[in-house]
């Protein structure tokens, strides 16, 4: 759909959950399409082409209370609604490419005690016509952790916070999404990453939360494998870490091994220094690691040849020395660009001895060949046979 959104929608009395997402409107949202409303519970808004302007008064009260709330792509006047600040029983806050900036006012860190996921961040692609950047300056409030105890997922990607990030960050035992790339904070936090409590066990699911599941597609836009990837999935079953492009100075501290179900760390464009610690090797379920352009230095641990759900890694561009591993899946990263960057590195895969070729290998060569060329898409899958079958691997599923 596409035009200007009409004044009618306010007459709906008994509408519980309002989804306007994925269209492209245009003008003004105001007040007066909510006057009507005593019952909603869930709303969602985006326009794709970035036309609307959401301009409701700061004294406005609503009448309905909601648990759920998506802005996308919509341009909020600079400021964070006030009308929000009544609304004590959000589960969900998600407001992206909103144009806000500024400081943000500390009733927002005490908005809501059940809130589970807090998504402020930017995820403007660069391309797009229209910037409207979320922009805050401020620092991440020291009082997060015990304002928000059940805080589950934390986006905060893509503004300008600054400052320390104090340690009752800890106070979050339930936080399984952890998002400050592209900020400028500074200090330690990795530190304080054996508190996580929700990264040391496996998730445990109540039945009161399939009603949010039911309004709310949960979802959230995750830096993955180096790209954007948007998890449209059970947000309690992904468990990711994304502190890239900041100003963190400290080593890798040993107690990230605590973080048993961690699936995804993203440290890269940083300053850490220090080894690789030989401990790593606990985090068995961890499928992405980038740890690229810091200062780390040292050898990568053999041990790390263990983590064999490991199926990206990057350490470019640090000063890493020794040989690379050889063993398990450290035989599929075939990318010669993620070890890119310092000249350290002795690569045992190009010192083996050259034999010649028997007819038993080039009938593997021929065959992994053609295996190479086998693709298959539907639903969105992309299935394909990764160039090691021969070795064992076999099929894989690329999200």
């Amino acid at each position: 759909m596409d035009g200007i959104i009409p004044d009618s929608i306010g007459h709906l009395p008994n509408l519980i959950s309002l989804d306007l997402t994925q269209n492209s409107w245009k003008g003004v949202l105001s007040e007066t399409h909510f006057l009507g409303q005593k019952k909603l519970e869930s709303f969602s808004i985006s326009s794709l082409r970035m036309f609307l302007s959401i301009n409701i008064s700061h004294d406005w009260i609503p009448s309905f209370n909601l648990k759920e709330i998506q802005i996308t792509d919509c341009d909020l006047q600079s400021m964070f609604p006030a009308w929000l600040k009544p609304q004590k029983s959000l589960y969900f806050l998600i407001f992206k490419n909103t144009a806000i900036s500024g400081n943000i006012s500390d009733w927002i860190w005490q908005l809501s005690p059940q809130l589970t996921s807090l998504d402020l961040s930017d995820l403007q692609e660069i391309e797009h016509p229209l910037s409207w950047r979320n922009k805050f300056t401020d620092s991440i409030s020291e009082w997060i952790g015990e304002s928000m105890p059940t805080l589950e997922g934390l986006g905060l990607r893509g503004n300008m916070f600054t400052g320390n990030i104090s340690e009752r960050l800890c106070s979050l035992v339930d936080l399984h999404i952890l998002d400050l790339a592209e900020n400028n904070p500074s200090g330690f936090i990795l530190s304080y990453f054996g508190y996580f409590s929700k990264l040391k066990s496996p998730p445990i699911y109540f039945p009161q939360v399939l009603y949010s599941l039911v309004l709310y597609e949960e979802k959230m836009d995750l830096v993955m494998k180096g790209r954007q990837v948007e998890q449209i999935r059970i947000l309690g079953i992904v468990n990711v870490i994304n502190l890239s492009r900041n100003n963190f100075m400290e080593e890798i501290p040993e107690e990230i091994s605590n973080l048993a179900y961690l699936g995804s760390l993203n440290s890269s464009w940083n300053q850490l220094t220090g080894k690789i610690p030989e401990k790593l090797k606990d985090l068995k379920l961890l499928e992405t690691l980038d740890l690229s352009s810091n200062h780390l230095s040292g050898p990568i641990p053999p041990s790390m040849t263990s983590m064999t759900l490991l199926n990206y890694l990057n350490l470019s561009h640090n000063d890493l020395s020794g040989p690379i591993p050889t063993a398990n899946q450290f035989q599929t990263y075939n990318d010669p660009s993620i070890y890119g960057g310092t000249l350290n590195f002795v690569d045992l895969h190009y010192q083996q001895s050259v034999q010649p070729p028997t007819m038993r290998t080039i009938q593997e060569l021929r065959m992994m060949k053609v295996a190479t060329k086998i693709g298959l898409k539907c639903d969105g899958f992309i299935l394909q046979w990764h160039q090691n079958l021969l070795l064992g691997f076999g099929l894989f599923v690329e999200l």
